[in-house]
Formats: structure tokens, C-alpha cells, sequence
């Protein structure tokens, strides 16, 4: 939003068959069972012409400043909260009608369907229309990895779906949200990003595109796809070469990763902590060194690295390492010669969505290292025996096998 406009709006009739209208598509995933029936945990996008948007009658923060800016600020400020009016669809001959949708459980993208309006009175609130393509999201978790790589999916695939490069579209936040770090990763990956209370007002968009909430994406929870998906292996690729192009795998590089506490939004409370701390990261990190000849481990908390330079390193890594959490989501653009190790506390190892994840990816290897007698809120004491040889066999993937000695 805000780029471009100063057209007018878009011309609702299509064909000589009627107006337009705001029109909703549906992906069900095929086998998908669930209690609330088939399509429960779809995957929908819907486009409206003409969005007509009042932020008179929208109440959400402005976004965007360092989260020790606004300590204390309740999250409520931070949603994107609208009064009866505040968005209409207009069309030119008569109001457009707007598909109505049920999904389960209701999320952001129900309410802006069943409160949008079909009209074909201009709105005063518009003083400039933008005529490019608007990709509109509400994050939830905006400063976890894992929460960001399911919008990032929900936003890929969308973006294949109307056949729309990077550059030819805009992205509008629909939140208020804090600075977060993976910012980066949004706008690098989907150019122009905005905070929609940061748009110009009287800014109105003649073609509007609300995205699913990421847990509906093709990689989202319960409906992760248990077998290798295409788009998904784009997407991971497409990051990859976003930010790590010219970055070459290091065939003995072993990269743990750790855990720390980060402000990462305005309620947390101080002092910060962090579940899941390896307590004894250097001594697995000597361990493998002294084991493993050439080998070289490199212990990091990835809260300490920008994303860019997150990605680099996990690109050029031969193995990853680290405790179940967020993190776990760079298994997405690993090479295809590397292999992911997650370490799962005892009373997590029924949480399988990273496996599901490595499964659609059909990218990389993927083996699971299950602690016993540890807790998801304690630290974590990794045995070395346990880790040293996966970590071993992780570095021989891929390896050509070694050629039989020659005959007496």
C-alpha cells in the first residue's frame, strides 16, 4: 500500500457477465480428517476489487517501533479492530456481492469477510487508489521463526497462485505490531511491506488479496503434508537463494544452535528467560571436534544473528543442530546433502510438525534424537554418546562410498 496509485477504481463488470465481487478460494488437503469436517482446516485466499478502507473506523497501533519502546502495551492495541463500514467492496453497476465462507475456528480472515460490504457508492475516505496488487496479512506470533515460516508459506503460495513476482505487489500488515527481527525476512522475501495504520490515508486498493493465517498453510500444524510437496521445496529454495545464492555447503561444518532470552514483544516479562537451554553446548561441541577428524562446530543463538545472516549459515552447514522450538524451521533451506537433528525434551516427542515439515520438503535428512528424563521448561543436558554418532553418520551422508581396496 501507499506505492504507485492515483488511478481510479477498477471496472467490476467481467465479461459482460455481472459485476465483480469479492470471491474466496478454498484448498482442502486431500485425506485430511479432522472432526469438524473436510474443509475445518482448509487453506483459503480470497480477492476483493474496489476495497474500500476507513481507517477512521479501524482502531490498531501504529507498529513498527523496538519492543522496549512500548513495554507494557496490551496486545488488543496491536489488532487490527474495525467498526461496521470501515471496509466495502464497490462496484460500478450495482453493489458486488461477497462470498460468504465459514472456517474453523474463526481467525482474522472470517471477521474481514463477514464484515465486509458490497456497494457502489464511492467511499470519501478514498483519495487515492493503488492500483497495483495488495497482499493483505495479520500475523500472530510475528517474532517466532517457526509462526513467520507459515505466513511466509501462506504468502508464497498465494503469490503462485496469481502469478505474481516480487516487485509487482505490495504486502499491508494488518497489525500493529513491534520491530521484530525477522522483518528482514518479509521484506526480503515479498519486497514493499507496511504497517496498514503507516499507509497514507485515504489510500484504497482495486485489487485486495486477504492471504490465509499461516497455520492453514501448506505446511501449517495438523495438516502438514506427510509426503514431499513441491511448493514447499520452492519456497525453501526461493529463500535460500534470497538471501544465501552464493554460499557453498562446508561438507565438515556442525552448526548447534542454543537458546537465549530476547525481547521479543512488549508483554514479556523481565528478567527474560528461555526454556530448553543446552546447559552443556561446549562440551558437545568438543566432543564432536575431537571425535569427528576436521571437524568444526560452531555453538550460536541465532537471536544474535540478523535473519539474513541466519540463513547464510544454516545454508552452509552439513549439519543442524538444536532442542525443539522455532528455530527448527531453518531445516527449510538447508542443502540437499545436510541433515537436521532435533533434540525433543521427553514430555515433547508427540509434537512431530518439524517432521512433517522435512517430509514436504523432500530436501535434506532429518533424524530425531529424544531426551529422556528432561522437561520442555528446564535446560537440557544432551548426552554425548547419543548425539556424537548421529552427528557422524549426519557428515557421511551423501558421501560417494569409498572404492574397494584394490587385489592382492
Amino acid at each position: 500500500g501507499g506505492g504507485g496509485g492515483g488511478g481510479a477504481p477498477t471496472a467490476c463488470t467481467r465479461n459482460g457477465a455481472g459485476p465483480g465481487h469479492m470471491r474466496c478460494w478454498r484448498r482442502v488437503l486431500a485425506g485430511h480428517k479432522s472432526r469438524h469436517g473436510p474443509k475445518a482446516f482448509s487453506s483459503v485466499v480470497c480477492l476483493a476489487l474496489n476495497l474500500q478502507l476507513d481507517m477512521n473506523k479501524v482502531s490498531v497501533a501504529k507498529g513498527g517501533k523496538p519492543p522496549d519502546a512500548v513495554m507494557g502495551r496490551p496486545e488488543v492495541a496491536e489488532k487490527f479492530v474495525t467498526q461496521p463500514g470501515a471496509l466495502s467492496a464497490m462496484c460500478d453497476k450495482q453493489p458486488a456481492s461477497v462470498q460468504r465462507l465459514l472456517m474453523f475456528p474463526k481467525n482474522y480472515l472470517q471477521l474481514i469477510v463477514d464484515g465486509l460490504q458490497g456497494t457502489t457508492t464511492p467511499s470519501p475516505a478514498c483519495t487515492r487508489w493503488e492500483s497495483r496488487p495488495t497482499l493483505f496479512y495479520a500475523r500472530n506470533e510475528y517474532a517466532n521463526l517457526y509462526r513467520a515460516v507459515l505466513a511466509w508459506t501462506a504468502m508464497f503460495e498465494v503469490t503462485k497462485l496469481f502469478g505474481l513476482a516480487r516487485g509487482e505487489f505490495d504486502v499491508v500488515w494488518l497489525d500493529g505490531h513491534a520491530l521484530s527481527p525477522l522483518d528482514e525476512g518479509w521484506r526480503g522475501l515479498f519486497g514493499k511491506v507496511t504497517h496498514v495504520a503507516q499507509v497514507p490515508r485515504g489510500t484504497c486498493y482495486s485489487q485486495a488479496v486477504f492471504v490465509t493465517p499461516g497455520p492453514r498453510s501448506i505446511i501449517g500444524g495438523d495438516q502438514g503434508c506427510p509426503r514431499p510437496n513441491p511448493l514447499v521445496t520452492s519456497f525453501g529454495l526461493y529463500v535460500a537463494n534470497t538471501f544465501a545464492s552464493d554460499v557453498q555447503l562446508d561438507p565438515l561444518l556442525v552448526v548447534l544452535m542454543i537458546r537465549k532470552p530476547y525481547l521479543s514483544h512488549p508483554r514479556l516479562k523481565l528478567p527474560l528467560k528461555a526454556s530448553r537451554q543446552i546447559d552443556n553446548a561446549e562440551e558437545l561441541q568438543q566432543a564432536i571436534e575431537r571425535t569427528i577428524a576436521g571437524s568444526t562446530v560452531k555453538v550460536v543463538a541465532m537471536a544474535d544473528l540478523s535473519f539474513r545472516d541466519q540463513v547464510r549459515l544454516v545454508r552452509s552447514a552439513k549439519v543442524l543442530v538444536g532442542a525443539h522450538g522455532a528455530g527448527m524451521a531453518h531445516m527449510l533451506w538447508l542443502k540437499a546433502e545436510s541433515t537436521v537433528i532435533e533434540m525433543i525434551p521427553a514430555d515433547l516427542t508427540g509434537r512431530i510438525h518439524f517432521r512433517k515439515v522435512i517430509s514436504s520438503h523432500a530436501v535434506g535428512r532429518y533424524e530425531a534424537l529424544e531426551l529422556r528424563n528432561t522437561a520442555k521448561s528446564g535446560k537440557l543436558h544432551i548426552p554425548t554418546a547419543q548425539l556424537v554418532p548421529k552427528v557422524a553418520a549426519a557428515l557421511s551422508f551423501g558421501k560417494a562410498p569409498s572404492p574397494p581396496p584394490p587385489p592382492p
